[in-house]
Formats: C-alpha cells, structure tokens, sequence
C-alpha cells in the first residue's frame, strides 16, 4: 500500500481426491441402501462425495447377491411311524417345506418329499408230505394249519406272513384185477400170471407216497365139448357163444345150438360170465344133404321160389317142416299135408328145408328170390 515491492511467496498443497472401495453381500430378494440408492442388482456402482477437505471423495461399491439356498429331501416311513422335520412330527405321506436361516445368513429352503411304506402282508399256500416239515422265520412246521409271523421287510417295516400248510397223507389205493387163465399183466414192470397179493409203494403225482395194494385173480372158464343130434349141435351153458365152419365164424350162429347147413369142422368159442373166453375141439359132420327118405320121388318147385314152395310126391302120414338159413338157423316149422309151404315172408337168399316122418328124414336146399 506503501507503493513499494511487497514478495509474497505462496506455498500450494494439492489435495488427491480421495478413492474408497466397498465390498458389499445381500441376500437374493433384499435391498441395499448406496447414498441413499436402493440397490436390488448385483453389479459395480461409484459415487462422488465431498471429503472433510472440500475435495471429492470417489466411492466405488462391489455388490454381490447371495442366492437362496434350495434343498430337497427324500424320506420313507413305515405307515404308523413319524419323521422329524425341523421339530414338526409328520405321520403322513406328502410334500413339506420349511425356511431356515444359512451360514450366510440368508434364507435356506429345504422341500421333504415323505413316503409312508404300508406293512407288507403275504400268504404262503404250502402243502407238504405227511412227515416233511416246512421252515419259517426259523420255526418248523409239520401240522397242517394257517400260521402268522412278523418279519422285516427290505424296508425295515413289518411284513406279515400267513402260512397255510396242508400236510397229504399217505395215498393208499386197492387195485382189484382180474385175468383169465393163460393170460398175464403187468405190475410194477413185473408180469404176473398168477394169483398173487401184491404192495408197493409208488410217487403220486403230488410227490408223496402211494401205497398200492395190488390183487390178482385168475379166473378159470371150462372147455365146452359139443354134443351132436343129427345134424343139431349143441354145447354147454355159457355167457356168449360163437360158432365156427373149418375156422370161420358163422354168421349169426351165438345160441347154444347151431343146425350143421354144410359138412365140415365145426368149432364152438364160448364166453363166461367173467369174460374168459375158451374154444372147443372140433366136430366133424358129414352127411349133410343125402336124401334119408325111402321115397326117393319127394322133390320140390319151383326151385328158385317166390311166393309157395311146392312138394311132389308126398307121403300120406304126418310129415313135418322145418326151414333153416343159411347159418343154420331155424326160421319156421309145422306140419304139412297139403304139399304148400308160404315162403313169402322169408327174405331172399338159400335155405334148407327138412321134412321128416316119424321114421325118416329129406333135405333139400331152395332159394328164396
């Protein structure tokens, strides 16, 4: 102010402007106060201020969101039991949630997925040999009857056996045969042809025992012998009868006698009441058709016959009739003084017609057309 030189020397301090990084964690969901910023997002945020200096003071925030922990549980109970979930007593299947706190310090949230295992029940139909035995749960059982026991099951819960045992007895079967004489069968790979009482002890088909009893009888039929009345043939009484010419059967020759039609063997097969069956020796006939009347002239016609059957030369006396086919059965008989037979009833084929007196005897063969 004096109007001389005034020297000031000026001492000049910068001042750096301050830098403070921030390092921040908030849970996923929660909100963070930046100067009064409400910050939801993670990410970097900066922000200037004035420090205690006048200078600006440049804040730099690091915000990381911690997430929400998720935890799912699996579980199984025997139905009756209860799980503990977090202090809560459950006894019924389904799906909880609970929320704790994390290390973190934010929200944990753990999902129970609980089962419950019904008591598993089973029945064993059993049936076992009368002297077998059968194991469960380590008891042997040989009586038949329904029995329960408790086990553990895969899933430590209780599993509920019944057993129903049935125990077979022994089979014990009578086996009656009967063979006629000469004949054999077969017995446990054994033939037999005698009368015989016979056990054995055989596998049935439920595996068990089989006691068979096995009797044998032999049943004995006589031999028929053939007894010879003229031409009559004749055997003893039997069940069944068939009649033979040199080995062939005769057809419709089955009753006791059998009118020899053709000279030859004759043979009879018999039938008893038992089923055994027995042949005769054999019978020689012969003479069958040689005219026995001392009338040589009796002849008959027409021969074929359809309706009548005629007879030239008759005796005077009483001549009897009788008709037989051609297997030696006797199909009609009478008296004949007239000299006529009706044969028209008869069905076609040969036959033989026998006239005989009190004396004598013809036969002559006819067909019937």
């Amino acid at each position: 102010t004096s109007g001389c030189d005034s020297i000031v020397t000026l001492q000049l301090t910068i001042l750096p402007t301050l830098l403070q990084s921030i390092n921040a964690q908030i849970c996923d969901g929660a909100v963070y106060n930046f100067n009064g910023t409400q910050l939801t997002q993670a990410g970097s945020y900066n922000d200037t201020l004035t420090a205690t200096s006048g200078c600006d003071s440049i804040v730099t925030l690091q915000l990381t969101i911690l997430p929400t922990l998720s935890q799912s549980i699996s579980a199984q109970i025997c139905n009756g039991a209860a799980y503990n979930f977090n202090g809560t007593q459950l006894n019924q299947g389904g799906v909880y949630y609970d929320t704790l706190t994390a290390s973190t310090g934010c929200d944990s949230l753990v999902t129970l997925t609980l089962l419950t295992v019904n008591q598993l029940t089973s029945t064993i139909n059993q049936t076992i040999c009368f002297g077998d035995s059968v194991l469960l749960n380590g008891n042997y059982y040989s009586q038949s009857g329904t029995f329960v026991d408790t086990l553990q099951s895969s899933g430590a819960c209780d599993s509920i056996v019944t057993l129903n045992l049935a125990v077979s007895s022994a089979l014990a079967t009578a086996l009656n045969q009967s063979i006629c004489f000469g004949d054999s069968i077969s017995f446990g790979g054994v033939y037999y042809t005698s009368a015989a009482a016979i056990t054995d002890t055989l596998t049935a088909s439920t595996g068990c025992d089989s006691i068979v009893t096995f009797t044998l009888t032999v049943n004995t039929i006589d031999t028929p012998t053939i007894s010879q009345n003229g031409f009559v043939l004749s055997t003893q009484s039997f069940q069944s009868y068939q009649w033979q010419l040199d080995g062939t059967d005769i057809a419709a020759a089955n009753d006791s006698t059998c009118t020899a039609a053709s000279n030859g063997l004759y043979t009879v097969v018999v039938t008893d009441i038992n089923g055994c069956s027995a042949a005769s020796s054999t019978l020689s006939v012969t003479g069958v058709g040689i005219d026995q009347l001392l009338d040589q002239t009796i002849s008959i016609y027409p021969n074929p016959a359809k309706d009548f059957l005629m007879i030239a030369n008759l005796p005077a006396q009483m001549v009897e009739m009788e008709i037989y086919n051609s297997v030696g059965q006797l199909v009609t008989s009478g008296n004949i003084s007239n000299g006529i037979i009706d044969v028209v009833a008869l069905p076609v084929g040969w036959y033989l017609l026998s006239l005989h007196t009190k004396d004598s005897i013809k036969r002559i063969k006819f067909v019937k057309q």
